[in-house]
């Protein structure tokens, strides 16, 4: 009897060790999951870093220089068009735009438009590429709803 108390001891006490055992090393698979989120967010965390500093270190001219474009693609709508990117490079020279269209149409116009408010800064876009749009759809629209991207700068 005592022989069988002591091996149902040890048992308990190996069932708690393992369930020990199995908690660290949930840990440790999410500690590792939380990691790779860490790395593949840290070039991403520098680019953004190194833009704060190259705008701290400006003058005010030229963070305004780069703020303007974005706030005027803010202002700017056209219905049926959807910006899918926006960049601002070379000291604000230099905007970059990609979006989708249910068309051509309302591409045309929203080029039109977004060139005369860009006018103040001196700025023009003249490149424009429109495709058929490969992955057609926008959420809640239903299926094919944007029939066209687009690239303008």
């Amino acid at each position: 009897q005592r022989d069988r108390d002591a091996v149902t001891s040890q048992l308990q006490q190996a069932k708690a060790r393992l369930a020990a055992l199995n908690a660290e090393k949930s840990k440790s698979v999410g500690a590792l999951a939380l990691r790779q989120q860490v790395d593949t967010l840290q070039p991403q965390s520098l680019a953004a870093q190194a833009l704060v500093v190259a705008l701290r270190g400006s003058t005010t001219h030229r963070a305004e220089a780069y703020a303007r474009p974005f706030e005027l693609a803010a202002r700017t709508v056209e219905p049926g068009v959807w910006l899918t990117q926006l960049s601002v490079s070379d000291g604000g020279r230099r905007v970059d735009l990609t979006g989708q269209a249910r068309d051509a149409e309302p591409v045309m116009r929203y080029v039109q438009r977004m060139n005369e408010a860009l006018v103040p800064m001196g700025l023009r876009l003249n490149n424009l590429e429109i495709r058929p749009s490969t992955a057609a759809t926008q959420p809640g629209d239903g299926p094919k709803s944007a029939a066209v991207m687009f690239q303008l700068n």
